[in-house]
């Protein structure tokens, strides 16, 4: 297996079809569920036969807890973007390689086209006038680009954007006036996520110090992603920007993704485009939101990075739900609160062949997913018994880092090359 490279792949994600849902509220049992159970089950044999005393996450990078040294120095040897990662948050570089890949592309062939649109058409002026058409260098075209950003506490998306601002622009002969929102959470959650939603909340203050004004919480002044907070946001949008060219969702919590999307659905500005974290492919409200994700985008992708994580990605937003799909979108998001695998659906349309192509799609994805992830443990987990019985390791000084180094050789130079700017 090679653990490097497996990674950073596009999963297209085309519709059988695009036509208009039919609207309920039937709960989906989703083959992800059992997919996902499985997937858990195998790392649980894993503990149990290398006897390791931590919990492997769903995801290969997280953090590991463990009181185990040698355990906790193999799992961060095998991060990819090592030298990356001591000036740059992981999820920064995550959503940067999602964006340099997908939407990125994407604008800077749309500006390039209306560069090329604007010469034709001086041209076919010349010739309606009889003229002669010289050429010339094209003006710098400037064009408003308008972003929202949702639970971007840490300020890594609005960063990303000045970048991906600066690398069109240079290659590109338009210039960008950029206007953004974003929301920021301040509650403080309990438990094991209580310090990290600390950092959050400690990280998006100091943010918000430089520029307030971008920054809005919601009519319950929290940051969460709830209807009445979203409905908060649409209004502030409606009364500022007036339309968004891209919404990014980085809330890295499986309840926000529902609602993520069903954001962007519904304010997205026509041709506009979205990123939106996605924690995980396991249940069957998921599914719903990523098929009616699908028939809303003229190209919608799930992308996985370098990083082990996944984005949902679409581009050239066409569309598609009526203002009453959109009421309702909104009343489910009431309801599917405690219910992993409500749907927005009736019964008879999760079993048409638009929907269950979706789920037969998502399936192959999640497998070859599930497969590499556990690949990679068993590999680390190996290696990790290996050193711990070695003589050499206990008794050679650097032995354990120059064989770690050979095994996982650190690829920052080669991301860095093949996603310039960040």
């Amino acid at each position: 297996m090679d653990h490097l490279t497996a990674p950073q792949t596009f999963f297209d994600l085309a519709p059988a079809d695009r036509t208009l849902p039919e609207w309920g509220r039937a709960a989906d049992e989703s083959v992800l569920t059992g997919q996902y159970t499985v997937y858990q089950r195998s790392l649980r044999d894993l503990e149990r036969d290398f006897y390791i005393d931590a919990s492997l996450a769903d995801t290969v990078y997280e953090p590991m807890i463990t009181s185990d040294e040698l355990l906790k120095t193999v799992h961060s040897a095998s991060y990819p973007l090592r030298k990356l990662r001591e000036s740059t948050p992981v999820r920064a570089l995550d959503m940067w390689e999602a964006i340099a890949s997908i939407i990125m592309p994407s604008w800077i062939d749309r500006a390039n086209a209306r560069g090329a649109d604007l010469i034709e058409r001086g041209r076919a002026r010349a010739a309606d006038r009889k003229e002669k058409y010289i050429e010339r260098a094209p003006a710098a075209r400037t064009t408003g680009i308008k972003s929202f950003h949702i639970r971007d506490s840490t300020g890594e998306s609005t960063e990303i954007m000045r970048k991906i601002i600066s690398r069109v622009e240079s290659q590109t002969n338009a210039q960008l006036l950029w206007s953004w929102l974003a929301t920021y959470h301040i509650g403080f959650l309990q438990g094991k996520n209580q310090n990290a939603d600390y950092q959050e909340s400690r990280q998006s203050t100091i943010l918000r110090a430089k520029t307030p004004e971008n920054w809005v919480t919601g009519i319950d002044g929290t940051g969460f992603v709830s209807p009445a907070n979203m409905r908060s946001w649409a209004n502030r949008v409606e009364t500022t920007l007036k339309s968004l060219d891209i919404i990014f969702g980085c809330s890295p919590h499986e309840d926000d993704f529902n609602h993520s999307v069903i954001f962007v659905l519904c304010h997205l500005s026509m041709g506009g485009s979205a990123i939106i974290y996605l924690p995980k492919l396991s249940v069957g409200s998921t599914l719903a939101m990523i098929h009616l994700f699908t028939q809303c985008f003229e190209k919608s992708q799930i992308y996985w990075t370098i990083g082990d994580t996944l984005f949902l990605c679409g581009t050239n937003f066409i569309g598609g739900i009526p203002a009453r799909g959109k009421k309702l979108l909104y009343d489910y998001c009431l309801a599917d609160t405690g219910s992993a695998n409500l749907t927005p659906f009736t019964a008879n349309y999760l079993t048409s062949e638009s929907y269950v192509a979706t789920a037969s799609r998502l399936t192959e994805i999640t497998h070859a997913i599930y497969t590499w992830r556990r690949e990679f443990y068993e590999k680390m987990l190996n290696v990790y018994a290996k050193l711990e019985g070695s003589s050499a390791a206990q008794t050679f000084e650097g032995f354990i880092t120059q064989e770690l180094q050979d095994l996982y050789p650190d690829q920052s130079g080669i991301w860095v090359k093949k996603f310039p700017g960040m």
